[in-house]
């Protein structure tokens, strides 16, 4: 028994030290240069939420923050809460966007290094100059980039050499005016609270629906801008498909005309020509002209015209439809293509700006003004905005890719659009449900083709009642002993023929006048009548199968057209929410990217008075960079998603 108890023992304190013995194996010893260096990067970007100073919130939050080897964050946790949610999530915002935290060369061998962090917020902590009053998040972005990559007016690069930025008194009035300075925007048009600053697009031009073909669908409510008229013009004109789709109309036109020919008499003309020996040798020779006329045929004709003019009307829809599709492609890689662009311009002129502030702190880490922990974490924020850089080379290379596609034209046409126009139109799901049923063309081909089917039924039956030709001929005769005189007559014929279908049987019969005059071989004239009748007895099984299946397009295609208003009701419901959830995403990113912005701004002042590191600084600029890359991610979804709201709507709406 003893020896069981010691056993226990054993084990009971093993479970104990092994995991302090985990836990001190990943502890790193932590300098105070570490602690400080990670302290004022998260000081730099920590925000008290104006709702919680409204509120009178305050609080400390404690975070356990674990980092790896690299620098990078592998783990954050509320060890404490302050007692307020938005004071924790704040919190925790700021240690992620303050990071990496590179670690210090004598840490190498840890895997990780914990921090036990306490943020403090306090109302009493705040005075008038405090700079986070000063920011105002905007709703819409601010696509104006001032170059802060010069020397404040007044001084030059070699002057903060010479002074160096951290010794600098600056007074808080002197602080006060530099911060008014960077809240000024430069003179530009007034704007919409309602729409960004964006360069205005070229004015639209009333269109319709470009087409490059010989049919005109119905007229759209959509206005293109001119240049992206043109390029759909091309699409058009280069498409393949539609090229198919146009010969199908043709097809389709021609049928309408074949119907209608129908209700023509026809006509036949023939000749022949003997030459032989009967009792001597003879020779004769005639010319004849035969017709049927349709009289009677229980509406099939008619109808008949109107089962092809529904099938025209199929088929130019169909053409629409392709059409659509080719104008949706266009105009989403059209779109795509330019914010692509855009993005690149703004991100370029950020990485040129961090490099310039880059070569500042490398200057002043060479004079010792800068530990060596500040200049690796500045590099490797301009590394990381760099490799976005790179990043988005790749998706313009394929954004143009896609355009010339769609185009499909060798070379990539010149794009005057420099940046794409944000208009937020004001949107109603019932109006557009509306305008979807009045104008999707799969609606239409769906509504055509009950009529189609229903004319193909109607026909079927037609073929159940009486059929009435009328029939006629007149023919010129010539024949003679060849050692006589040629002999000539006129011969003609005119009756009734009649036909009907009886279930699977079918009844043929005939009624004909003739009258011939004396020809060669004949004594004297003739006139004849006669009166025939033909029951095909179970001959028409082929009718009655085409009766059933007429009765089954019909159901179907009344089924087709109702999963269709469903489907399109459902296409329409999910393009507008994904349109709104564009607008707020696009939103959401471009107040975050003018915030950042002015973040940025301030980090750069606070490190010229000592206030903050140039390290934050730049670190400032990669969140800017993250916000810029998020915000044009909205902007092209904004653009995928009115697209796609206007081909759900049939571009019925202008939008």
């Amino acid at each position: 028994m003893p020896r069981k108890i010691i056993i226990l023992l054993v084990l009971f304190f093993l479970s104990l030290a092994l995991p302090l013995c985990s836990l001190f194996a990943q502890l790193a010893p932590l300098n105070t240069e570490y602690l400080n260096f990670v302290q004022q990067k998260i000081n730099s970007l920590l925000i008290y939420p104006d709702e919680a100073i409204e509120n009178g919130w305050e609080g400390i939050v404690t975070l356990k923050v674990t980092i790896a080897a690299d620098g990078n964050l592998k783990a954050i946790m509320i060890a404490e809460s302050s007692g307020y949610p938005i004071l924790d999530e704040q919190a925790v915002t700021a240690v992620r966007d303050a990071g990496p935290y590179p670690l210090p060369e004598d840490y190498d061998g840890y895997e990780e290094v914990e921090i036990v962090l306490p943020l403090r917020y306090a109302i009493s902590d705040i005075s008038t100059d405090d700079l986070g009053d000063i920011i105002e998040v905007p709703s819409q972005p601010n696509f104006y980039e001032p170059d802060f990559s010069q020397p404040l007016e007044g001084e030059s690069e070699m002057a903060l050499e010479q002074e160096g930025v951290y010794e600098r008194e600056v007074s808080p009035e002197e602080l006060q005016q530099l911060l008014a300075q960077q809240e000024e925007q430069p003179a530009t048009e007034e704007e919409s609270p309602e729409q960004p600053a964006f360069s205005p697009m070229q004015q639209p031009v009333d269109i319709g629906i470009p087409i490059a073909t010989r049919y005109e669908p119905k007229a759209s409510a959509v206005r293109w801008p001119e240049e992206l008229s043109a390029f759909i013009q091309t699409s058009l004109k280069n498409n393949k498909p539609t090229a198919v789709a146009q010969k199908e109309v043709d097809l389709a036109e021609f049928k309408v005309k074949e119907a209608m020919r129908n209700l023509l008499p026809t006509a036949k003309v023939s000749s022949s020509y003997t030459d032989g020996d009967y009792s001597g040798p003879y020779r004769e020779m005639n010319a004849k002209i035969e017709v049927n006329q349709p009289i009677y045929y229980g509406g099939r004709l008619l109808d008949s015209i109107e089962h092809a003019k529904a099938n025209l009307e199929v088929s130019k829809m169909n053409l629409n439809r392709l059409q659509y599709e080719i104008i949706h492609k266009t105009e989403t890689a059209y779109y795509n293509l330019i914010a692509s662009r855009t993005h690149w311009r703004y991100k370029e002129a950020l990485r040129t700006e961090a490099q310039e502030l880059l070569t500042r702190i490398q200057k002043l880490a060479d004079i010792g003004m800068i530990i060596p922990l500040e200049l690796k974490s500045a590099q490797s924020s301009f590394e990381q905005i760099e490799f976005q850089l790179a990043s988005l080379k790749e998706d313009i290379y394929l954004a143009e890719l896609t355009f010339k596609q769609v185009l499909n034209t060798k070379d990539l046409p010149e794009i005057q659009l420099a940046e794409p126009e944000v208009t937020k139109p004001n949107l109603n799901l019932d109006e557009l449900f509306d305008v979807a049923l009045k104008s999707r063309p799969e609606i239409y081909i769906g509504e055509m083709m009950v009529k189609f089917n229903k004319y193909g039924k109607k026909i079927e039956l037609d073929k159940d009642n009486f059929a009435i030709d009328a029939v006629g001929s007149y023919e010129y005769y010539w024949g003679n002993y060849k050692t006589e005189d040629l002999q000539n007559s006129a011969n003609w014929a005119a009756g009734i023929k009649v036909s009907k279908m009886l279930g699977a049987s079918s009844l043929k019969s005939s009624f004909l006048h003739e009258k011939m005059q004396r020809r060669y071989g004949h004594t004297n004239n003739s006139e004849t009548t006669s009166a025939s009748a033909e029951l095909g007895i179970l001959d028409n099984f082929a009718g009655i199968s085409s009766l059933k299946k007429a009765d089954v397009d019909l159901h179907r295609s009344y089924s087709d057209l109702n999963e269709t208003k469903k489907t399109i009701t459902f296409e329409v419901q999910d393009s507008f929410l994904n349109y709104q959830k564009a607008i707020l995403q696009l939103n959401t990113a471009a107040a975050d990217m003018a915030f950042r912005r002015n973040q940025a701004e301030i980090t750069k002042i606070r490190a010229m008075v000592n206030d903050a590191s140039l390290s934050s600084a730049m670190d400032s600029l990669f969140s800017l960079a993250d916000a810029q890359t998020k915000y044009f991610q909205a902007l092209g979804n904004y653009f995928l998603a009115l697209a796609g709201l206007k081909k759900a709507t049939g571009y019925g709406i202008n939008i």
